[in-house]
């Protein structure tokens, strides 16, 4: 059994010269709450669009392993209520303060802590996700 390491970590806000935030790995429970979260959203999104579609192409593509195709999978606040433990903000990191994050930190952030939890699959000799 692997139990996650609740040790922060500080990373420096790429666009805010001298302002930092601290995160933590979060434990799969988590991660699979914030993924349920943006699943449901996506689909209350998509419900208009696929009924409206007469026929979708099936086609075979590879699975895009990319970072933004990792993110995507994520709900934003969900991961960084559970992941921000600190900044260099005057303000109380609560829900409320992350929820007032301006787009480009939110954005960073989201990334930054899917980066972290997250890996893209390894190919095996074969290219097959192992």
């Amino acid at each position: 059994m692997a139990l996650i390491d609740k040790s922060p970590k500080r990373f420096e806000i790429p666009h805010e010269p001298g302002e930092w935030v601290e995160l933590r790995l979060l434990s799969g429970a988590e991660m699979d709450s914030s993924q349920e979260s943006a699943t449901a959203k996506m689909m209350a999104r998509m419900t208009d669009i696929l009924s409206a579609m007469k026929s979708v192409p099936q086609t075979e593509s590879k699975p895009d392993d990319s970072i933004t195709a990792r993110r995507i999978a994520y709900d934003p606040t969900i991961l960084l209520g559970h992941a921000v433990l600190a900044w260099s903000y005057t303000a109380e990191v609560n829900s409320e303060t992350v929820g007032q994050l301006d787009a480009v930190t939110r954005d960073w952030l989201w990334e930054t802590i899917v980066e972290e939890n997250t890996r893209p699959p390894v190919s095996s000799l074969g290219g097959e996700p192992a």
